[in-house]
């Protein structure tokens, strides 16, 4: 498994992922669309490689605070009802931020660096 590359565990009703998933140093995409994730482990933060994010349709209420240290993370999609979205400025890569509603309907899309800059410059 410490090859893998993408791991999609989409709707697959999770209240936790394990810690262990930080182990996974070459991980590129990473699916938790449609769980019921209220937190995400710490030991994601050693995933240096990832360069795709998927969270959204989960209970998350903020992003934690050392998702900043995934700075090869380039795509992004969380609930548009997440509080502490400044956190994301802190990643030098992102290109693409996707926000869905509380319907889980696309609700932005940002699509280039300089657009996601100017939402999160916003905030």
């Amino acid at each position: 498994l410490k090859n893998l590359k993408v791991l999609n565990l989409l709707k697959n009703k999770l209240v936790r992922l394990d810690a262990n998933i930080g182990f996974l140093k070459n991980l590129k995409i990473l699916n938790v669309l449609g769980n019921n994730l209220a937190e995400l482990p710490e030991s994601l933060k050693n995933i240096t490689t990832l360069k795709e994010l998927r969270l959204q349709k989960n209970p998350l209420k903020m992003l934690p605070q050392f998702l900043e240290s995934l700075k090869e993370l380039e795509v992004i999609s969380i609930d548009a009802s997440i509080t502490n979205q400044e956190v994301l400025k802190e990643l030098p890569n992102l290109k693409s931020l996707t926000l869905f509603n509380e319907k889980g309907q696309r609700s932005a899309v940002y699509g280039t660096r300089n657009m996601v800059l100017n939402y999160l410059k916003a905030l």
